[in-house]
């Protein structure tokens, strides 16, 4: 990741120190200009430049950095166009890491309005508090509706959803077993995606266990800088995940989102030494589907019709990773697959604050257009926020692969 976003570092959180770092980064991008288009932090950052004498960001006062760094919501699309992510120490550039970085250090140094930490502590803990008792549910209704304008969406999902089963029942009949970490985002406004994990994975011969401590990645505390909660989350997990390998149990990560925190930052903030083998076997569900031996005499992959048109939406995330798993399975199964690639619209309930509002939606309405032209076709994508957010745009289900894949 580079020693500038190394979190040992005792200069890690120095205001100066970090201030410095984000403007040796922002010189590089300005001069660069290759992400201009990826998402509204480029163009912003652009013109701040722009406006400062000889264009040298080293000028722009630390409000302006600060905005520019806020309105991040880590996408990653600018690290998949970036040519200086393999530079040399000292030279090499990572945005996401640098916002880390910069949100920890705003954060540890008091920097943060009261409605800016209000509105990163909300969304961090949304999908706890969403599991609250009515009376609690009812406030913390109300502080979702100050914090982002996509509350209401959230809302109506989780009311809708909530009389389902569960994603933590059990199953009994299977031949071997599956550690599933479904991810918080799944167990408060998707525990349909569970049922239907647990399902296709039944089909196939897995029993899902899920363990009392398998609940968040750490994402929203990550990238609104509360460092010290996600080192202990990093190392509860890390220890629930070691206790999987123990038992012989393959690892599988309901969310590309959460699977990305953990593979790319687990190792630098934790202090467990085989965090690194941990993080090596971690799978999506496409991982382990390709891999396992389906049993004689299965129906779980019965043929959907000859040329059922199903579009895939892969987001910045999930691309990172070996895609092809994915559309395999689905065409296995009868689907004629047609993928289109887009920005990341919220991997973590944490992206969705009101000043990130205008890219979120930005984000929505350039795949709502993407769209326009596929008829009736099927519309899955693997980001459960991504299918909330999109249902209520487009006024039609997008659903989850693995929905696609249960259904009778």
């Amino acid at each position: 990741m580079g020693t500038s976003y190394e979190p040992r570092r005792a200069d890690y959180l120095d205001e100066m120190a970090t201030r410095h770092e984000t403007a040796r980064v922002f010189d590089v991008c300005m001069s660069c200009q290759k992400c201009l288009n990826t998402c509204s932090v480029f163009p912003l950052l652009v013109t701040s430049i722009d406006n400062c004498v000889d264009r040298d960001a080293a000028l722009l006062t630390p409000t302006q950095q600060d905005d520019i760094v806020q309105l991040c919501h880590q996408c990653t699309q600018c690290v998949s166009h970036c040519p200086h992510v393999d530079a040399p120490a000292g030279e090499a550039v990572n945005f996401p890491a640098l916002v880390v970085r910069h949100r920890a250090m705003l954060r540890k140094n008091s920097f943060l309005t009261l409605r800016q930490q209000t509105t990163e502590d909300v969304l961090a803990r949304s999908a706890t508090h969403m599991s609250w008792s009515q009376p609690f549910r009812f406030f913390g209704a109300q502080l979702l509706r100050y914090v982002t304008d996509h509350a209401p969406a959230l809302l109506l999902r989780r009311d809708s959803v909530q009389k389902q089963d569960s994603s933590r029942r059990a199953l009994t009949s299977e031949t071997h077993e599956v550690s599933f970490f479904p991810t918080c985002v799944i167990d408060a406004y998707a525990p349909e995606v569970g049922v239907a994990t647990q399902k296709v994975f039944t089909q196939v011969g897995a029993k899902c266990v899920r363990g009392k401590e398998h609940n968040c990645c750490g994402a929203p505390d990550l990238y609104n800088g509360n460092i010290k909660r996600f080192r202990r989350i990093v190392a509860r997990n890390v220890r629930a995940f070691r206790a999987s390998i123990e038992h012989g149990r393959p690892i599988v990560v309901g969310q590309p989102g959460c699977l990305h925190v953990m593979r790319e930052h687990y190792a630098t903030f934790s202090d467990d030494p085989s965090v690194v083998d941990v993080i090596a076997h971690l799978q999506d569900p496409w991982q382990f589907l390709a891999q396992v031996e389906i049993p004689a005499g299965n129906t779980a992959f019965q043929r959907q019709p000859l040329n059922t048109s199903l579009v895939l939406l892969q987001s910045s995330t999930a691309s990172r990773r070996d895609d092809t798993q994915l559309r395999d399975v689905l065409e296995k199964c009868g689907w004629d697959v047609q993928v289109i690639p887009h920005g990341s619209v919220a991997e973590t309930v944490w992206g969705l604050g009101k000043e990130r509002t205008d890219e979120v939606s930005g984000l929505i309405a350039q795949v709502s257009g993407l769209l326009g032209g596929i008829g009736g076709a099927e519309i899955v994508s693997e980001s459960c926020l991504t299918n909330l957010l999109l249902t209520g745009q487009l006024h039609r289900q997008v659903r989850h692969p693995l929905e696609v894949l249960a259904q009778p």
